[in-house]
């Protein structure tokens, strides 16, 4: 199944511990999170709808 991610809607500053931006995305609805890029932003994943060809990874602020 393909894995949808979003940037966190309401995770504040730098995201260096996954737990906490696991918290803040389960709480947002989604089912994991993880800190990634330089700027060490909070990223929300699910599985993608199953409607379309998504590709692994979509980007898109699906929600």
């Amino acid at each position: 199944m393909a894995i949808c991610q979003s940037p966190s809607f309401t995770f504040r500053g730098l995201c260096f511990r996954k737990h906490n931006c696991k918290e803040v995305c389960l709480n947002e609805g989604f089912t994991d999170g993880s800190c990634k890029g330089l700027l060490r932003r909070c990223y929300c994943q699910k599985p993608c709808p199953s409607q379309g060809n998504p590709s692994s990874i979509n980007s898109s602020n699906y929600n």
